[in-house]
């Protein structure tokens, strides 16, 4: 509380020097600057006396400015440091439904410190003004610095100095909103956590030799005629076929969706998958995941991986998982072409007809129709070289055999009746284990689409390998499970697919060829899928799930999608600064003020800013005779006087005139 007769028990000789002006009203005007290099030379710097000044508005304001700047500064190094901190799982789902709102209550906070900087700023300038004017200060300088203070243009022309400066103060307390903005507001972000993956490796001697025991013959011959896959064969086979089209296509396996193809992988897990429903005495196939240590990711609502060759790209937290080193897939490169192999292939094929194995129906009522590939090389247990089919007089089949061919084998596709069309077929089939660029949509694998790109890129061929020899056998088997007496779905599927390419039923042979050879990629690469699966089954061929001597291990990440704060580039630091300024100006002229007035005593109450205290101090001080007019040159030399703070008896504080000027 200010105590008049403190600040006047002052020497008598320092009273006697405001009579030195105008001797008519000496309360009005300080007329030499004596007084003012005589309290100087009283006015020693002392420790102890500046750090009791500093108690009080310097410490609200240098304190309120410091942890402002450090709770900025610490909150963006830690982010920085940490990469990223999520939101928890509620703000996340609120986030998500209620991004708007976030961000106004992001931006609401934002604008409260915003503004508390601001008033900082505002009451440090003030007070330290009120500290300056101990000594004398020209009138220009003092309305220029109020009008700072509050944040506002001084536009006079002949303040060339003042003006660039209240720009620039105006300009770093009005964007402190931004910054903080961009600090505080939670955005879509997406978090990297390594991964391992494991799988079986096709590939391994070790299956080969297991190969002769006989232990995998379950998985090679049968996985083609059990229940849970003998259906998918075709429709593995036509959406492969279709896609080769243009025409969209979706195709299902073990229960999870896969968009066009398998491309022969078995889809990576975190967990373990429930096989009983699909192999016989299979329990589970093992989870081919996990996180690499001290790494755990954060929760979230929905989960999404996947394995790519590229590395990772950059709500509700989704994951979504790449690995540098791709999943293992199977396929084949299918060749076909048209040819009369009943009299130019070399071993033939062998087609026979007979008509007489009907009992008592009539003769025309059922025909038996078997092919045999003469003379040819299958493997051992491989029944591929010869098939047959039951069908009515009008003869709609269509018949595939194969035969070994070096380490590839040759398919010989023959038909009848409705399906003349495809004539006779000869394809290629190259076996080769690829690498397959993934993408889980979602960890939930029954929610989500399964995504597959083969890429040519390291891809090893499969000569006389035990997945190609698989796959041999599931295409024979499709072919031959699709025939019935009068159709054959695989004659069927192709039919159709020639119709939609073209209006006219035309069948044009580069179409039809086409066809052929996507819908028999599509069905190998399903069989290296069910393959893979037969083979990672616990208490199947393994009991105990695949051993670590016969897997591949690919390292990958996954990529959490959720809202939070992430690392960001430096335009997040820039956008920090002005505040930074803000407060390093402050805090400089307030230390500085009380520094430099700390053995001053107390000073009167009065605030520069409120117009009130303005008015009744410029008339304690007797100003009322120092503007003249509001012509701009009366202004301008108004200003050039200087004032100092003081204390009149009875009126309060008082702006009083003294005889130190600044020249215009």
């Amino acid at each position: 509380m200010y105590s008049p007769p403190a600040l006047r028990s002052q020497s008598q000789s320092d009273q006697d020097l405001y009579s030195q002006g105008d001797t008519s009203d000496p309360k009005l005007e300080v007329s030499s600057p004596t007084i003012f290099n005589r309290r100087e030379d009283r006015r020693r710097f002392e420790f102890r006396t500046f750090l009791s000044s500093l108690f009080g508005w310097p410490l609200i304001v240098i304190g309120g400015h410091t942890v402002l700047q450090v709770f900025a500064w610490t909150f963006f190094a830690t982010v920085e440091r940490r990469k990223f901190i999520v939101l928890p799982s509620p703000a996340a789902t609120y986030m998500d439904y209620n991004a708007h709102l976030g961000t106004l209550i992001s931006t609401a906070i934002s604008t409260v410190l915003a503004a508390a900087s601001s008033y900082l700023f505002s009451l440090g300038l003030r007070r330290s003004l009120v500290l300056n004017l101990n000594r004398p200060m020209t009138l220009g300088t003092f309305f220029s610095t109020v009008a700072i203070s509050s944040r506002s243009l001084v536009l006079n022309p002949w303040k060339r100095k003042w003006t660039p400066m209240s720009i620039v103060f105006v300009l770093l307390t009005g964007v402190q909103t931004t910054g903080w903005t961009t600090l505080l507001t939670p955005v879509a972000i997406t978090i990297q956590t390594p991964l391992i993956g494991t799988e079986i490796n096709l590939s391994s001697n070790l299956l080969a030799q297991m190969q002769s025991s006989g232990a995998l013959d379950g998985c090679i011959f049968n996985t083609s005629i059990l229940p849970a896959f003998a259906a998918g064969q075709v429709e593995a086979g036509y959406a492969a076929a279709k896609h080769s089209l243009d025409f969209p296509a979706s195709f299902t396996l073990m229960s999870q969706n896969f968009d066009v193809s398998t491309a022969g992988i078995l889809p990576m897990t975190l967990s373990d998958v429930n096989a009983t429903s699909w192999f016989s005495g299979v329990s589970v196939i093992p989870g081919t995941l996990r996180f690499q240590p001290n790494y755990d990711p954060p929760s979230g609502l929905n989960e999404r991986y996947s394995m790519v060759q590229q590395g990772p790209h950059s709500v509700i937290a989704i994951f979504y998982f790449r690995l540098f080193n791709p999943q293992k897939g199977f396929t084949a490169n299918v060749s076909c072409t048209f040819q009369d192999v009943l009299t130019d292939t070399n071993p033939a094929v062998v087609l026979q007809t007979v008509q007489s194995w009907t009992n008592n129906l009539a003769p025309d009522a059922l025909v038996f129709t078997q092919m045999n590939y003469a003379q040819c090389a299958v493997p051992q247990k491989s029944p591929i070289s010869s098939t047959y089919a039951y069908t009515d007089s009008k003869r709609n089949y269509v018949l595939l055999v194969g035969c070994v061919d070096g380490g590839n084998y040759t398919l010989v596709l023959t038909s009848g009746g409705a399906y003349n069309f495809l004539k006779t077929t000869v394809c290629t089939f190259t076996p080769k284990i690829t690498r397959v660029q993934v993408v889980y949509t979602d960890a939930n694998l029954y929610a989500g689409t399964i995504q597959t790109d083969t890429s040519d890129t390291g891809a090893v061929a499969d000569e006389g390998g035990l997945a190609g020899l698989s796959a041999v056998i599931t295409i024979a088997d499709m072919v031959f499970f699709s025939q019935a007496t009068q159709t054959n779905t695989f004659g069927d599927e192709i039919k159709s697919l020639i119709a939609n390419v073209n209006d006219d039923a035309a069948f044009v042979e580069d179409d039809i060829l086409r066809s052929v050879e996507q819908y028999i990629t599509g069905v190998a690469e399903y069989s290296g899928s069910v393959f893979r699966a037969c083979l990672s089954g616990k208490n199947g061929v393994f009991p105990g799930g695949v051993p670590a001597n016969m897997t591949t291990t690919s390292n990958g990440l996954y990529l959490s999608d959720t809202f939070g704060w992430t690392k960001q580039s430096a335009a997040a630091g820039w956008a920090l600064l002005p505040g930074f300024v803000v407060a390093l100006v402050t805090i400089t002229v307030v230390v500085t003020a009380v520094a430099k007035h700390a053995s001053d005593g107390e000073h009167p109450p009065f605030d520069p800013s409120n117009s009130r205290h303005l008015v009744a101090a410029a008339v304690a001080g007797g100003l009322h005779e120092t503007f003249t007019s509001t012509e701009e040159e009366d202004i301008r030399r108004a200003e050039s006087y200087s004032v100092v703070l003081g204390y009149i008896p009875g009126r309060g504080p008082a702006l009083i005139r003294t005889s130190v000027t600044e020249s215009a």
